[in-house]
């Protein structure tokens, strides 16, 4: 079953976050402090022959040249956005150790379904992220560490978190099927469908656009308290087992419709001082994982950055020249 998250995209399952980290999308382009290379390495050979075609030589200045066209605006901006995080660490103090890389390894391969590193680069890094173990350990796994020791730094727990953390944990949680369209139209239409039957939810819920909750008649983990949607975890509290709900549409995006089947009662094997220290660091990893958008644009706006490179090749710029002949 897929869990329903209030901090994914309007209302998509939350699958398994391959970056491990739920961080913005330039992070996937940062590596890990680059060792200084010594004085005497030689430059780099521009005419150097790469390749040929039919006897005709590609040089890697003309290779370079070529990336830097394509790609390089964007590459750019990842190296900016790296040599910030890279500056903020070390003025911080904060590294991250091969063993805190290979446990955060070990954590998305047993989450993924996986039962070795080759597996999982095979199955998921791949095919999904399109690059090797590697360089997902390096540029994913090592710099989402950081950035999120980074971001922890700035985070308060209060007692109310924890207790909300327990609550959701270990309190009651409610068992339901959904349906999610973007379509106001078609979720209305799906609705009218229905007409509070369990059984024609069930029917109407393997026609909706989400392949994954079509499959499965719209099952999804329990909901329980401070996890979904305000507005979804609130309906699915008050409707009555077997009851539909009707159409809800979220404060993201997307319109949903519930199916309660039932409950599970709060857990009563388990204390909170029990599960203080346990219940902190989750706070501290959700927490951390909603500062880092925020830290990364105060870091960004903070910094002193010369973008020559996109600057030269700025739209604006560029017409202003051409306005100019």
């Amino acid at each position: 079953m897929a869990p329903i998250s209030r901090r994914g995209s309007g209302l998509a399952l939350a699958a398994l976050v391959l970056v491990g980290l739920g961080l913005p999308g330039w992070v996937a382009g940062w590596q890990a402090p680059p060792t200084p290379a010594p004085t005497t390495a030689p430059s780099p050979n521009w005419s150097e022959t790469v390749a040929t075609v039919n006897g005709q030589p590609i040089t890697r200045g003309e290779l370079a040249e070529d990336l830097i066209y394509r790609k390089g605006r964007a590459q750019l901006d990842l190296l900016i956005n790296r040599r910030i995080i890279e500056q903020a660490c070390r003025q911080a103090n904060i590294a991250v150790t091969e063993k805190e890389v290979e446990d955060e390894l070990r954590s998305l391969i047993n989450s993924s379904g996986c039962t070795t590193a080759a597996e999982f680069e095979r199955r998921v890094v791949r095919p999904m992220m399109l690059m090797t173990l590697i360089e997902y350990k390096e540029d994913i796994i090592r710099q989402g560490l950081l950035t999120r020791k980074l971001a922890g730094s700035r985070i308060q727990v209060e007692e109310a978190d924890l207790r909300q953390a327990f609550d959701s944990q270990f309190g009651e949680k409610v068992v339901c099927r959904i349906i999610i369209e973007n379509n106001a139209r078609n979720a209305n239409e799906m609705h009218s469908k229905i007409g509070g039957d369990r059984l024609r939810f069930m029917q109407v819920a393997r026609q909706q656009s989400d392949p994954r909750l079509a499959a499965s008649a719209g099952q999804i983990d329990p909901i329980s308290r401070y996890v979904a949607f305000d507005i979804v975890e609130r309906r699915a509290f008050e409707l009555k087992d077997g009851e539909v709900s009707e159409v809800l549409q979220a404060p993201e995006g997307g319109y949903v419709i519930l199916l309660r089947e039932g409950s599970i009662p709060a857990r009563t094997d388990v204390s909170f001082e029990s599960e203080r220290e346990v219940l902190r660091r989750v706070v501290i990893e959700r927490k951390a994982k909603q500062e880092v958008p925020k830290l990364m644009k105060e870091l960004r706006q903070q910094a002193q950055v010369q973008d020559y490179l996109n600057n030269k090749f700025d739209l604006k710029t560029a017409l202003e020249r051409f306005e100019a002949r």
